[in-house]
């Protein structure tokens, strides 16, 4: 099973399913992939499952605020920015679409946030 890794501080919004979607530089998906999600964390444990809906190559100056907040920031701008950080010099990218289909109940931040929200589901 493929894999991809987020930061820590996306965890949260991909399994209440606000982030569903994450941009990269390079990537080998493709539609219909099984994936494990990972994080800084814990790269060797898995916070959940997903599988790859669309993954396709954009533009940086194709972003918009709906692609931004399916990606967990707040607008263009923002995500824009951000990208500019991790990615400097690319003028496109791969805007890579999933749905979580299975949260990993005993990874220890999605028990820290189920114990912080009191939201118990798989």
């Amino acid at each position: 099973m493929k894999r991809l890794i987020f930061k820590s501080c996306y965890l949260v919004p991909i399994i209440d399913g606000l982030k569903t979607s994450t941009i990269r530089r390079r990537c080998n998906l493709r539609e219909g992939d099984a994936l494990r999600l990972n994080n800084g964390y814990s790269r060797s444990m898995a916070f959940g499952e997903a599988v790859v809906v669309s993954n396709a190559e954009i533009g940086v100056h194709e972003l918009t605020d709906e692609l931004a907040q399916a990606d967990g920031i707040a607008d263009a701008p923002a995500l824009i920015a951000a990208l500019a950080q991790l990615y400097p010099d690319a003028l496109s990218l791969r805007l890579i679409h999933f749905r979580l289909t299975r949260v990993v109940a005993t990874h220890p931040l999605v028990v820290a946030h189920r114990r912080a929200t009191r939201k118990y589901r798989t």
